[in-house]
């Protein structure tokens, strides 16, 4: 009977953990966007890139020795096929996709990225020849500045939410951030004419 309480305590505080709180960043990554108005601009998102280390699992290690390109050097792979989650789970909230390099413009996440290994390095350089985006959604690495030629100066990271995760009666904290192009920071998401509405019928704040 006791065993069975705790289960019905450690179920009963993660699905209150659920509905208070982001434990995934879609949904307040679709109320952000729409709040500026940011689906009118080019967003970029990040890739894959397997790197050989130490720790390494045998499976990771495996397609590295395979061979494909990687802008980093000779341990590593970049999958330009593969980008950062919250763009597909972004979707739904969206007429068209957000993501000016999504894979093929898909929507969603094929598990056939792992099949092409060399597209990357004729996607790094079309990308790079587009110029910087104006919102650039990844989790930091230098090189998704770097081997794209953009200056991280040129951005501000933006907090968007706070993220907690539950698993029985413990949390687990976190957050997502974008990089914003500091003109659209400054000059659409701060502008000093808040309340006035501009030609396109919105709002800045």
């Amino acid at each position: 009977m006791l065993l069975m309480l705790i289960g019905v305590y450690w179920t009963a505080s993660a699905s209150i953990c659920d509905i208070r709180c982001d434990y995934a960043p879609s949904r307040a990554m679709a109320n952000y966007v729409k709040t500026y108005h940011l689906d009118k601009y080019r967003w970029m998102s990040g890739w894959t890139r397997l790197i050989k280390m130490s720790d390494t699992t045998p499976s990771v290690a495996k397609l590295i020795d395979k061979g494909g390109y990687c802008a980093g050097g000779d341990n590593c792979i970049d999958y330009t096929s593969w980008l950062q989650r919250t763009q597909v789970e972004m979707a739904p909230y969206f007429k068209h996709n957000l993501a000016a390099n999504a894979y093929q413009g898909h929507s969603f996440a094929s598990w056939d990225w792992i099949e092409h290994p060399y597209e990357s390095k004729k996607d790094l350089a079309t990308w790079r020849s587009w110029g910087e985006p104006e919102v650039y959604d990844i989790i930091y690495q230098p090189f998704y500045f770097s081997d794209l030629g953009y200056d991280r100066n040129d951005y501000t990271k933006v907090r968007v939410v706070n993220l907690v995760t539950p698993w029985k009666d413990q949390r687990t904290t976190g957050s997502y951030d974008i990089y914003v192009r500091n003109d659209i920071y400054k000059n659409v998401m701060h502008s000093p004419d808040t309340g006035i509405t501009w030609p396109d019928g919105s709002k800045r704040k």
